[in-house]
């Protein structure tokens, strides 16, 4: 988990995958924190902490920018910001960022000489800038799931890779800017070269001053997305975090370039182009703040906060427009294993429903005589009774006010002679609300509300009946979880 993350992004860079490298870098520097937590012996909650200290120190390492890496790792692992976390947030970024200076120099990752002041009558261009940029980013995520299912389709990993590859090569033939990481190109366009961007393609006679090469750019900008893409589809190891700067840098410049061509003269192709680095990565990572200071410290560029902010809060919300979670966050929410901010929903998450399943039950035979409800029913402090057949699955539940309706007709006189001959089955309801693995606490807490049970059944993986959930006991663990929450943020 520390290695295999970067031979496998150096391999698939190296031979142009169009994925960027950073996201294993993270993943390793979070694996070593997480493996130094356990070989201490640490608890969760320091563990945790652990692993965001890698992660922060990986981003730092990466880009020189200590200030993003710590707002990365509160904003994307959704790590408390408290004293007692501020301080190794914050000492492990600056480590980061000082041994990378020390063995790779100081240079920013983006330095460039042609820079002009914020005008603040690109404001409102600004804002544009960060509607297109939240798009760009909900483009590039639904092109990411739309090759996911295409390569699903194919099984074996090698078929797969030959697939993607086949599918990049025409690509990267007809747009050479495709290939790796692109940060050479987007290097070019913001020193003001950005003619090389057509430089080894058939588009290399296109006028770059008009609106062939706008077209030419734009297109450029679905073509990453789509590159990026078959990338990670077939089987190439690497991230978004490169591919979204390179679509917004292109996506600014594409804008700057149209607002000149119409007429209006101070709108600044590199001041776009810079901007809108940070509108995609924070639609796509649902991170403004990380999105802000990264690109003011990788590019020495902080007179471009007011537009930094402005973009970047635009593309933010049109991106949650479309998803809520960040590219690192979903799976985990469709699985139900994210943890949040949220105290109430944190506790929900932590909860696991297999751990309150109570199997100190009673269970009946289909075929046993009625007789043996009123002697189970006083045996069981439950209000349930189930009925399982040999094989362990669970036939029907009988309710105690059922067993009271038959007892109370058995001494009454009423319906003797055909009582006695009805056996459970005949009395058990069918289950209607059943709890399975992969709930999480709060789909169940939604049930119990849907049918006002008071135990509901769980069943296990093989569909066989493992005991009874209780709403009360549900509710306790609950309120024990979030009170632990709640003092570790202290």
């Amino acid at each position: 988990m520390i290695w295999a993350p970067l031979a496998g992004c150096t391999i698939t860079v190296g031979f142009g995958g169009s994925v960027g490298m950073e996201a294993p870098i993270m993943h390793a520097g979070s694996a070593i924190g997480s493996a130094v937590g356990k070989r201490l012996g640490l608890d969760y909650r320091r563990r945790v902490l652990l692993v965001g200290c890698g992660t922060a120190a990986a981003v730092a390492a990466i880009f020189k920018a200590p200030v993003a890496g710590a707002l990365f790792a509160i904003e994307i692992l959704m790590i408390d910001f408290t004293a007692q976390v501020a301080v190794p947030l914050l000492v492990s970024s600056v480590t980061g960022a000082l041994m990378s200076k020390i063995v790779s120099g100081s240079d920013l990752e983006f330095e460039f000489a042609i820079f002009q002041p914020f005008d603040y009558r690109n404001v409102p261009f600004y804002l544009v800038l960060g509607a297109l940029c939240g798009l760009v980013a909900a483009y590039l995520r639904s092109s990411q799931k739309w090759a996911g299912r295409a390569m699903g389709r194919i099984e074996r990993p090698y078929l797969k890779a030959l697939a993607g590859g086949l599918a990049l090569a025409p690509l990267i033939l007809l747009y050479p800017p495709l290939f790796g990481e692109g940060y050479s190109s987007m290097k070019s366009m913001l020193s003001g070269k950005s003619f090389a961007l057509v430089a080894n393609s058939p588009f290399l006679g296109i006028d770059t001053d008009g609106w062939a090469f706008v077209a030419y750019m734009s297109i450029l900008v679905l073509a990453k997305g789509a590159a990026t893409s078959i990338t990670g589809a077939a089987g190439g190891v690497g991230g978004v975090f490169a591919p979204s700067l390179f679509m917004g840098s292109v996506t600014g410049f594409v804008l700057a370039r149209a607002l000149k061509l119409v007429g209006i003269p101070f709108a600044n192709e590199l001041n776009f182009a810079l901007v809108g680095m940070a509108g995609v990565l924070a639609a796509l990572l649902k991170a403004p703040l990380t999105s802000v200071f990264l690109i003011a410290e990788i590019t020495g560029g902080y007179q471009l906060l007011v537009p930094l902010i402005c973009t970047a809060g635009v593309a933010y919300v049109i991106g949650r427009r479309f998803s809520p979670y960040s590219i690192y966050a979903e799976p985990l929410a469709l699985r139900h294993e994210l943890v949040t901010h949220q105290k109430d929903k944190a506790a929900l998450t932590l909860l696991d429903p297999g751990e309150l399943v109570e199997s100190d039950f009673l269970a009946l035979p289909p075929d046993a005589p009625i007789a043996d409800l009123a002697r189970s029913a006083l045996a069981t402090r439950r209000s349930y009774l189930p009925v399982i057949d040999e094989e362990g699955f669970l036939l029907g539940i009988v309710h105690f006010d059922e067993v009271r309706r038959i007892l109370l007709a058995s001494s009454s006189g009423k319906g003797k002679g055909g009582m006695k001959d009805l056996c459970v089955s005949d009395v058990a309801s069918a289950p209607t609300t059943v709890i399975g693995p992969g709930m999480g606490m709060d789909r169940v807490f939604a049930l119990f509300e849907q049918s006002g049970a008071e135990e509901l059944p769980f069943l296990g993986a093989d569909g066989r009946f493992i005991g009874f959930i209780s709403k009360a006991k549900s509710l306790g663990a609950y309120r024990a979880k979030l009170l632990e929450l709640l003092e570790e943020s202290e």
